[in-house]
């Protein structure tokens, strides 16, 4: 018998190969995500596509609130806009404000500024006018300097103690300029619109909400600690004033490097299906070195309220997953799987390819 030294090779034998475990089921994913915490999986709701919806603004609107902005923009594409002669003039209006939200929404805002230029220039809802205005940054015909022309003359045709529903209106157009200050870096024209409208608004929780953390991100932590005062000072107390207090005195505890102070704030009052807030806290967890609890409180809002669940969330778990690095492949499918049966197809596509992020 020839040798190995012969030249010729002696075959060794090899141990059977592992059966291939086959590939979970999206459903098997989802039963194991909830069975693992003894819990079962919550029914599915219906999800809203374009061919299930009637061609028309209303059915527009049934996939804006679900958030199934491709879904939209192929209806729109398919069927609002072939029968537009058989529609008057503000059904007309309405299917293309539609189909702008969800082209902005797919970070296409120079093809939504296009589509909004094709209206006429009166008689149009305060929405599109505001949404036009803003969007005049990113059309290729215009500026961003032509936008805030545009804004500041929208302020100028509300001015402030008018009626409620004017001031809701300059109130919007504050936080729009707010925007287009920030995305071009002037940085103090946007604090001192927001100091002016504090002083005229000073009971809104929301601006006085976005003036103190804009204080806090640009290092005025102290005028920021003022404002929260004034929030804390303002009677009657709200559930959205109490969760504006909880979310500044979190971000503040942040500002001073106390993170544990500031998990305890963003957890006061917060039940965990409330999802932005469990993603607050989650957040802080990194900092004080508690990953798997971070990963556990984002799980267990996803738990407790899959149809809450948000692209940010959704951007933080996958993130802890991989910070984790243990199974962060296989946890991410399973995120997915449950973000496909109870947010639908477009949303888990958006959590798997995020768009890059536009101006603030």
């Amino acid at each position: 018998m020839a040798s190995a030294t012969d030249g010729d090779m002696v075959p060794r034998p090899t141990p059977d190969a592992a059966p291939r475990v086959p590939e979970p089921t999206p459903e098997e994913r989802i039963h194991r995500f909830y069975e693992v915490q003894g819990m079962q999986a919550p029914p599915p709701q219906d999800v809203v596509i374009a061919s299930t919806v009637t061609p028309d603004s209303e059915g527009a609107e049934e996939l804006a609130r679900v958030g199934a902005w491709k879904e939209l923009v192929k209806l729109c594409n398919l069927h609002v806009y072939s029968n537009t002669s058989s529609c008057d003039a503000k059904e007309s209006v309405r299917r293309v404000h539609l189909h702008a939200i969800a082209l902005v929404k797919l970070d296409k805002r120079a093809q939504a500024s296009d589509l909004l230029e094709t209206l006429p220039r009166e008689g149009l809802p305060f929405s599109i006018v505001l949404l036009r205005a803003e969007l005049l940054a990113d059309s290729e015909s215009f500026s961003r300097e032509a936008s805030q022309q545009a804004l500041y003359a929208l302020l100028e045709e509300h001015p402030a103690n008018q009626s409620p529903l004017v001031d809701r209106r300059r109130k919007a157009v504050v936080l729009a300029l707010v925007s287009s200050h920030l995305a071009l870096n002037q940085v103090g024209c946007a604090i001192k619109l927001l100091a002016q409208a504090a002083a005229v608004y000073p009971a809104d929780p929301k601006l006085l909400h976005r003036y103190a953390s804009l204080l806090m991100q640009t290092g005025h932590v102290d005028s920021a600690r003022a404002v929260y005062d004034t929030v804390c000072a303002l009677p009657p107390q709200t559930p959205q004033r109490q969760q504006t207090i909880n979310i500044l005195s979190g971000l503040l505890a942040i500002c001073n490097g106390n993170f544990a102070a500031a998990e305890a704030a963003f957890s006061s009052g917060v039940t965990p299906s409330n999802c932005v807030n469990m993603n607050n806290k989650a957040v802080c967890t990194v900092y004080t070195e508690q990953l798997p609890n971070g990963i556990r409180i984002l799980e267990e809002a996803v738990r407790t309220n899959p149809q809450g669940l948000t692209e940010t969330a959704a951007a933080n778990l996958f993130t802890l997953y991989d910070m984790e690095s243990e199974a962060a492949a296989e946890k991410k499918k399973t995120l997915e799987a449950v973000a496909t049966m109870y947010k639908g197809a477009d949303f888990a596509e958006r959590i798997k390819n995020p768009l890059k992020p536009t101006a603030p």
